[in-house]
């Protein structure tokens, strides 16, 4: 009823029915509900109503989502090119009042994500998944690297030719929707775009309401295969490599990072690198820097450099170092203890251009202002 309120464009809506039925069904001409005699699950079900839409445009929703006014009418208006994917900006719904939820925190609207590290050891999976980027830009339609996947728009040839629907093969029928989506759009030419002109709000639903469901077997598996799928260049007819999604498309300046996100109530941070392609390291790694800058915190936080020159053997440590610097790759690693061990299970670790960094306090891992990925972003 939101949808055919707000969209201001005609519409249709077809509704995926995969398990429980609505409590009333509306009745509408405009509305097609998809009623399986068994669970086929996100891909398929998505693929089905895209199969069955009869417009030009098609927008996935979750079921728990409001919408802004206009909504439809802003996305078309703004879609200049076909092989976009918008995103409008996302709030969190009050789903009792079905309104923009009142908060007293910061956290929304969340306009950008980045992606997150993989194989660093998480406490549910090795994947990649979107993660809230907080970035003041005035940009109203501006690129993402990656969204959450309650709410996308796009063209139905975009989403049947160029992405050739959602897969199931790796992925299983749930996980790394997003991340298909938005790889596929990104490394074949195409844009993820955020659009702050109109609005959704998704319901956060944490232990007030729930998950409604559980996750289905096989789901961490699925999310570590996408994380070796994309790392690794292995999907067919890409215009970019993976590479170029980390230092071309959406570098970050890392010096900035450091200067402005240093913790004063951290004992150490360590940045870990593992720059395994870049010869010489001196010539191509470090850059001049005036480390006055770093005083600031200097008697609070001590800073350490970590070089891995191919093995674990080959470590050394210098607190003294005058030259930060910027890379251009790292190899899969796992920290433990304040030691160092190079994990090289990747047999092509030169795929994995990233590099991450972790804070230190009592010797414990935390979380100073997330981590630092995939020369992606940030989170505040």
């Amino acid at each position: 009823e939101d949808v055919l309120a707000k969209a201001a464009e005609e519409v249709e809506v077809i509704v995926n029915v995969d398990e429980r039925h609505p409590e009333r069904f509306i009745d509408s001409n405009k509305i097609t509900y998809l009623l399986n005699n068994s669970p086929i699950g996100l891909r398929k079900g998505i693929n089905a109503c895209v199969a069955l839409a009869k417009g030009k445009y098609i927008m996935k929703s979750d079921d728990h989502c409001a919408f802004g006014e206009n909504f439809g009418r802003i996305l078309i208006d703004s879609h200049e090119q076909d092989n976009w994917v918008q995103i409008p900006r996302r709030y969190a719904l009050d789903a009792e009042n079905w309104k923009i939820e009142e908060r007293t925190d910061n956290k929304y609207p969340i306009d950008y994500m980045y992606i997150d590290f993989p194989r660093k050891g998480k406490e549910h999976d090795d994947g990649m998944h979107g993660v809230h980027w907080k970035r003041d830009r005035a940009e109203e339609i501006d690129d993402t690297p990656s969204m959450q996947g309650s709410c996308y728009f796009m063209t139905k040839h975009h989403f049947e030719v160029t992405l050739g629907m959602l897969s199931e093969v790796g992925y299983g029928q749930f996980a790394q929707e997003a991340q298909e989506i938005g790889f596929k759009t990104w490394l074949g030419g195409g844009a993820l775009k955020v659009n702050k002109k109109t609005w959704y709000a998704h319901l956060y639903k944490g232990n007030k309401y729930g998950r409604f469901y559980k996750f289905p077997g096989g789901t961490v598996e699925a999310s570590n295969w996408s994380a070796e799928h994309w790392l690794n260049d292995r999907e067919p007819n890409m215009i970019y490599k993976f590479e170029w999604f980390i230092n071309e498309k959406f570098p970050v300046q890392v010096i900035d990072f450091m200067l402005e996100h240093a913790c004063k109530k951290t004992a150490c941070l360590y940045f870990y690198f593992f720059p395994h392609f870049i010869e010489p390291l001196d010539s191509h790694a470090l850059m001049p820097f005036d480390c006055s800058r770093f005083e600031r915190n200097a008697q609070t936080t001590l800073f350490h450099f970590v070089y891995f020159r191919g093995c674990a053997d080959d470590l050394r440590i210098d607190e003294r170092i005058k030259f930060p610097f910027m890379l251009r790759s790292v190899s899969d690693f796992r920290y433990k203890n304040l030691q160092i061990e190079a994990d090289l299970r990747s047999s092509q670790p030169d795929a994995m251009p990233f590099f991450h960094f972790f804070s230190h306090v009592a010797d414990q891992r935390s979380d100073l202002g997330s981590h630092l990925l995939y020369r992606l972003g940030v989170r505040s």
